[in-house]
């Protein structure tokens, strides 16, 4: 094998090396894991809410 192919080769090895320690992305994924399941609780708390407001006003228009 040519020298400049090992060397390349070896560059890559230590690179992919390298991203396989680093545990930085993995904290990113789990915050926003977190931060969908907020949004979807907030989303279906807003629609709940939403809907017995509605029939609540449309009750007491109904009422008039």
């Amino acid at each position: 094998m040519p020298p400049g192919i090992a060397v390349m080769l070896d560059r890559m090895h230590s690179a992919l090396s390298a991203l396989r320690r680093d545990d930085s992305g993995a904290t990113v994924i789990e915050y926003a894991l977190i931060l969908v399941l907020i949004s979807i609780t907030v989303v279906a708390w807003a629609t709940f809410v939403g809907t017995s407001i509605s029939s609540f006003f449309m009750t007491m228009a109904s009422g008039l």
